[in-house]
């Protein structure tokens, strides 16, 4: 099974928030998001749940 794996701007495009709020996300405490040198990725899988376990939070 081939992981794919996302950047930022990969996120950007995908969801259409902003580059600072989708950098944000990485660095929350929690987030699957990982740092390789410089650059930030994410498993698509992971952050998929990820997100969608931070939705259903918000909605109480």
């Amino acid at each position: 099974m081939d992981k794919q794996f996302l950047t930022i701007k990969d996120c950007v495009e995908r969801h259409g928030i902003s580059h600072n709020t989708i950098e944000s996300l990485f660095k929350r405490k929690g987030s699957p998001a990982i740092r390789v040198g410089r650059r930030w990725q994410v498993d698509v899988n992971k952050w998929d749940q990820y997100l969608l376990k931070m939705a259903e939070e918000s909605k109480g």
